[in-house]
């Protein structure tokens, strides 16, 4: 028996409906606040701490804070590695706060033509759940992310800037996965030597997900070197 056409478009049309609503990501607002601390040891040799307080669901609650201490060593101009720990609290659906840690690498190399600057810089990051190098209550997390920025200088105080950066699982399922891409679009803005401002807005794009979620993002830091 023969299926009239209007029914089949009927169908048709409820099925698009149905799978629109349910691949329909989740959209959240965010704003970051934090501040980084940079020493000097050497001309090549620099420690940071960093922390940073993100406000999300539409700012009704604070989502995650962490701080994040590392060393940096700048092998030239052009190149530069970092190693860093992270210790992170985050809240989950029972409105406490999980520890989570964190370790990761970078590798960055920059190139400056005269006002511009390019920069890429590749991390690789494992994230445990709570614990290091013990039993956890899930699998640690292993990423890959890699990151291009682009930055010009329109005079000691402005330095605006955009990037794009991914994010890759690499033990998702016993394949990688991309799971986010962030586009940043911000601003540097110098006091002095010693201190400077950011501000910026981002957008990540979740992917490859169950449940999907797209935030947007305002942030605002400080920075002091000394």
């Amino acid at each position: 028996m023969s299926i009239p056409i209007k029914s089949f478009l009927i169908l048709f049309f409820l099925l698009c409906i149905s799978f629109r609503i349910i691949a329909q990501p989740q959209n959240d607002f965010r704003i970051v606040t934090g501040f980084s601390i940079e020493k000097k040891i050497s001309r090549s040799i620099s420690f940071s701490f960093l922390n940073n307080e993100i406000f999300n669901q539409n700012l009704n609650e604070l989502g995650v804070a962490f701080a994040d201490v590392g060393i940096n060593y700048k092998l030239n101009r052009q190149f530069s590695l970092g190693v860093n720990y992270r210790f992170v609290k985050r809240k989950n659906l029972e409105n406490f706060y999980d520890d989570r840690q964190m370790i990761y690498g970078d590798v960055a190399y920059s190139k400056y033509f005269s006002r511009f600057s390019f920069s890429i810089r590749s991390r690789f990051q494992v994230q445990y759940y709570p614990k290091l190098f013990s039993t956890n209550y899930r699998t640690p997390q292993i990423y890959s992310r890699n990151k291009i920025a682009l930055r010009y200088k329109i005079n000691y105080y402005f330095n605006p800037y955009v990037s794009a950066e991914n994010f890759v699982n690499l033990n998702a399922a016993g394949k990688r996965m991309l799971t986010d891409i962030r586009y940043t679009a911000g601003c540097y803005y110098a006091f002095n030597d010693f201190f400077k401002t950011e501000f910026y807005y981002s957008i990540d794009n979740g992917l490859n997900r169950v449940s999907r979620i797209n935030y947007f993002t305002a942030g605002a830091i400080c920075y002091f070197k000394f």
